[in-house]
């Protein structure tokens, strides 16, 4: 009988640099997918090449389904709308669309491209802001759907699938914007050339990531929250975004760390939960669970407290938990500078 798509774990296969191609790399700290518990190992690797960290082995394309398989279903749907859609989401986007505002804000009549958009928080926020016709593209339906509903009476499309299997002509949007998006794909490099494509000449691009460069990172290694192994398959640097932009053929990028709350606390909470919590014998302890109960108590105000210092500190460091980054698509060069299209006859 055949298995239904994403019923059974895929074996894992070696893989390929994601932005580079490089068939060279050194295994640098073996992953699993800590937040839900699927079963599967993989390896978080790092190019010899271009010095790009990636997920070797990682699932195939075509088996990845497994991983998502029902995270926007039933309650888990209502948990990632109620966190999109809360206050501090909307303190992340408004800084995302601050950043691309600062280059290039869509007016209407125009198109804004969100790539990756989930329920679509961010979709409906920059067709508010802007008046412009917003299309949110994810692959999941009930994402999608969800989009749809919180869009009713907007300028707001919900287009359901990959970027590559949308029908949008060349040139016709004036921003795109990829939110924790670009380490879920296969082809980073693909689907930033293909959002170049989209953008007309003058138009802006914002990409946000988790950081390589990131201070929690090291301190937490494999229960960093932000690994999301095996879902997430490329992690940035600041150097190889920037590198990433500049090969798809954008123009004056900039980067920087960027605000991004609440990392520490979940990841010590994946850490003390892998260690000391329900995935060891010290859990079936009923000290260890009282124990566990008063510490909480505790020491989560002082925590949320340390965590939010963190998330506003590191960032001025360079070591922040996520960085963000805006380029351009240039515009054709006036008639009479150097290199530029002669006049037509």
């Amino acid at each position: 009988m055949t298995q239904p798509i994403g019923a059974v774990a895929p074996a894992t296969e070696d893989a390929a640099c994601t932005l580079c191609g490089g068939t060279r790399s050194t295994r640098m700290l073996a992953l699993a997918d800590a937040v839900w518990s699927r079963p599967g190992e993989f390896w978080l690797s790092r190019c010899e090449g271009c010095g790009a960290a990636f997920l070797s082995p990682r699932p195939p394309r075509e088996g990845i389904g497994f991983y998502y398989k029902d995270l926007y279903r039933g309650d888990g749907l209502k948990l990632e709308e109620q966190l999109q859609y809360s206050g501090i989401a909307g303190v992340l986007n408004g800084r995302r669309l601050a950043d691309l505002f600062s280059r290039r804000k869509p007016k209407p009549g125009e198109r804004h491209l969100d790539v990756g958009c989930g329920v679509g928080a961010l979709v409906v926020r920059t067709a508010k802001a802007t008046g412009a016709t917003v299309a949110g593209v994810d692959f999941d339906p009930n994402a999608v759907a969800t989009l749809a509903r919180k869009g009713a009476g907007l300028l707001v499309e919900a287009h359901e699938g990959m970027l590559a299997q949308q029908v949008f002509l060349p040139g016709t949007f004036a921003t795109v914007s990829m939110i924790h998006f670009l380490e879920h794909s296969y082809d980073p490099r693909g689907e930033l050339l293909l959002a170049h494509s989209l953008l007309e000449d003058g138009g802006a691009i914002v990409v946000e990531v988790p950081s390589d460069d990131s201070l929690a990172r090291r301190v937490f290694g494999r229960y960093w929250f932000p690994h999301l192994a095996p879902q997430h398959l490329t992690l940035f640097s600041k150097v190889t975004l920037v590198r990433a932009l500049q090969q798809a053929g954008y123009q004056d990028v900039r980067v920087k760390d960027a605000f991004a709350p609440l990392v520490w606390i979940s990841s010590f909470v994946l850490a003390w939960h892998h260690t000391l919590g329900g995935k060891s014998a010290y859990a079936k302890n009923v000290f260890a669970r009282v124990f566990t109960g008063l510490f909480a108590l505790a020491f989560v105000v002082p925590m949320m407290i340390g965590d939010v210092l963190l998330a506003m500190i590191l960032p001025l460091l360079g070591r922040g938990d996520h960085i963000r980054a805006t380029a351009v698509k240039s515009p054709p060069r006036a008639e009479g500078e150097i290199g530029a299209a002669p006049a037509s006859p």
